[in-house]
């Protein structure tokens, strides 16, 4: 076939189109063969000169695009013509200074060309913008050929005229060249063979390839922000092979489209959240404790022992008596009833006898005052009126009256003898009857012989003395023995220190106590203490007896086993002041994490007011890894209410937990409750201050959409 005189230089088919054959000669003429009608179709030459045409390659994309490439060194630029309109080229690529060897369009991206020339440079175009994107470095002789590789977007191989191939990746500027040939080694891939690495251009590509473009994709961003982006529905989409051919061809860039909206993953935490902070919010203790038993009913609920019991401590801290309740919830509620049943008796008896003592005084009083006005009622005793004037006396005295008869008393009957014979019987006795009753007086009473005093004296003596011996007769004997006698002998000359020796002595430790208490405090602190030395082995309750006599609690919390933890708590509860409460339930709680019990740990912590040292066991307490946001928000809560029963105000473990919560929230568009939650830590450093004023800046951010 003949399609005009001249050598042929170079042959390409078309990308697109399979029967489409085109081909360049030295005479500048480029010649597009149609072989299924077996003639030229298209034949076209540069209108300005007729340059050597030493190369041409198809469009990829575009089945009417080709370039062709000139080895003159007069006219060594680049043409791109389209068939439709093949008058004039469309554009001219102009960067070597000689002419161009050779060149490949990359099937990647059909926006790159590779070119080589007489000027030992290899340069990557972007055909679209007619820019120079990258130059690879320049070799010692020609590059006669350049090709894309198949498999391996952005590698890429020249071969030269002094016999090597050199590898390079457009993605690594400035990196070394790896050179394959003979070297003169006898090594078919060169001295540096091996392709282990392959250099790059000398300085990064200006605008990214295809192949790193992605058709869509999105991002959060800060507010629970979503940010997306895509080809727009119908629109061409580089690499793919649809839609217009026109928009890859032109110069503007693919459009697509930019979504901006909010989202929210964990809608459930977000109502807990808001349940939680108007709980906090109400701000009194009635509200929390009421929030605390709420838990602490959730936790039986769900069968999470440890949890209930951390709930029901925290609600502990809002009672009027803590220490009270804290005993009650200790199981020490019966000993601690008792105990008050029996103050409240005593009390009652103190009462009674005291009202029994004012009722006996009023009545004593009321007594006197009846004693006193019969008194003053009495006329005056004579001995009372003081000393007698007897002239007086006798001067004074009444004359003297005759004193009436005493009266007689009735005459006797008077017995004639008349009735003698006519009581007479038969026989000449007297018939019977009754006898004449004749009253008789009494004698007169015979007053006694008065005793004389001595013999009064004598007879009270001697019974006296028998007494006396009837009591010496029967007086119990008193046996003594060697620990009696020592006791009585110290006893008798008062050296109440040998007596408390000689009790100790013979183990009567009560004796000692007592015998002691009366020789002096000194004493009695001497003997006190040696009496709970000799019994801490055998009586462990004297362990807390030392505690509390010496007032070092201290040395009782770290000497008791931890196994009985809760009765050293309660220990505490009723024994240590309010200024050492803190410190030594933190003893407690460090001694029980060092033996790994954390549960125990953290609720010694509650009691000790440590909200930092209690963050930290809840924390340590969450599996490892990312911290579910439910977790993190339990923790939360726990470490606000406890800071709130305290009165603390932040920490840095507080801190720490209320910017992680915050970003949680604020990623869930939640932005007013992570504020809140910042302000509960007013005091909690840069990280607080940071995230604040970040959340302020984007409160004002809304859902929007730009294209």
């Amino acid at each position: 076939a003949g399609g005009g005189a001249g050598e042929v230089s170079y042959l390409a088919w078309n990308n697109k189109v399979q029967h489409i054959l085109a081909s360049s000669s030295l005479n500048g003429t480029t010649v597009v063969w149609d072989l299924k009608r077996q003639r030229p179709v298209i034949s076209f030459t540069d209108p300005n000169s007729r340059r050597r045409c030493s190369a041409l390659q198809w469009n990829p994309e575009v089945a009417t695009q080709l370039i062709v490439a000139s080895d003159d060194d007069r006219s060594p630029s680049l043409q791109i013509w389209d068939l439709r309109n093949s008058i004039s080229p469309a554009r001219e690529l102009v960067a070597h200074s000689k002419g161009v060897l050779a060149m490949a369009w990359s099937q990647a991206d059909p926006g790159l060309l590779l070119t080589c020339g007489k000027d030992n440079r290899t340069l990557c175009w972007d055909t679209n913008a007619g820019d120079v994107l990258a130059e690879l470095p320049a070799s010692t002789n020609w590059n006669f050929d350049v090709q894309w590789s198949a498999t391996t977007p952005g590698v890429l191989s020249t071969s030269s005229f002094d016999g090597r191939v050199g590898l390079y990746n457009l993605q690594q500027a400035a990196a070394p060249i790896v050179s394959l040939g003979t070297g003169g080694t006898g090594d078919p891939y060169g001295a540096q063979g091996g392709g282990a690495a392959a250099g790059g251009p000398r300085q990064p590509m200006k605008k990214a390839p295809a192949w790193m473009r992605r058709p869509c994709g999105a991002t959060f961003g800060f507010g629970g922000q979503l940010v997306g982006f895509g080809v727009r529905p119908g629109m061409f989409s580089v690499g793919t092979g649809v839609g217009d051919p026109a928009a890859a061809a032109s110069d503007k860039p693919t459009p697509t489209s930019l979504t901006v909206m909010k989202v929210a993953t964990e809608l459930e935490t977000a109502e807990t959240s808001q349940e939680f902070e108007g709980a906090v919010t109400t701000g009194g203790g009635d509200a929390l404790k009421g929030f605390c038993d709420i838990k602490r009913g959730s936790a039986e609920a769900m069968a999470s022992k440890e949890d209930a019991e951390t709930w029901g401590f925290l609600g502990i801290l809002f009672e009027d008596d803590a220490r009270r309740e804290l005993l009650k919830h200790l199981d020490f509620g019966d000993a601690l009833i008792a105990k008050e049943i029996a103050a409240a008796r005593a009390d009652a008896a103190a009462v009674e006898a005291a009202e029994a003592a004012e009722a006996d005084a009023a009545t004593a009083a009321s007594d006197a005052a009846d004693a006193a006005m019969a008194a003053a009622a009495m006329p005056p005793s004579p001995l009372a009126q003081g000393p007698v004037d007897g002239n007086a006396f006798f001067e004074n005295l009444p004359a003297e009256t005759a004193a009436s008869p005493a009266p007689l008393p009735p005459p006797l009957p008077v017995d004639d003898g008349m009735d003698f014979f006519s009581t007479l019987d038969e026989n000449g006795g007297a018939a019977p009857g009754p006898l004449p009753v004749v009253d008789v007086p009494p004698p007169p009473p015979v007053d006694p012989i008065p005793e004389a005093p001595e013999a009064v004296a004598a007879r009270q003596a001697a019974a006296a003395k028998a007494a006396a011996m009837a009591a010496a007769a029967n007086e119990p004997q008193e046996i003594l023995d060697a620990d009696d006698a020592a006791v009585q002998r110290a006893l008798v000359v008062g050296d109440y220190r040998a007596a408390v020796a000689a009790c100790v002595a013979a183990g009567r430790h009560a004796d000692a106590l007592v015998l002691a208490s009366v020789g002096g405090a000194e004493l009695w602190a001497e003997t006190r203490a040696a009496h709970i030395a000799g019994n801490l082995v055998t009586r462990p309750y004297m362990r807390v007896i030392s505690a509390v006599v010496a007032e070092d609690l201290g040395a009782l919390v770290r000497s008791r086993p931890l196994a009985k933890w809760r009765e050293t708590l309660a220990i505490l509860c009723t024994y240590a002041p309010a200024e050492e409460w803190g410190a030594l339930a933190g003893v407690l709680a460090g001694r029980l994490a060092d033996a790994g019990n954390a549960h125990a740990a953290t609720l010694c912590h509650i009691c000790a007011g440590d909200v930092d040292a209690a963050v930290q066991h809840w924390m340590g307490a969450l599996p490892a890894g990312k911290i579910a946001p439910p977790a993190l928000h339990s923790v939360l809560e726990k470490a606000v209410v406890l800071t709130r029963a305290t009165g603390q105000a932040s920490g840095a473990g507080l801190s720490q937990l209320a910017v992680s919560y915050a970003e949680m929230l604020a990623s869930q568009g939640q932005l007013y409750a992570a504020i809140s939650y910042l302000d509960m830590v007013p005091d909690g450093g840069d990280a607080v201050t940071t995230l604040r004023d970040r959340i302020v800046r984007g409160g004002a951010a809304a859902t929007a959409t730009t294209s």
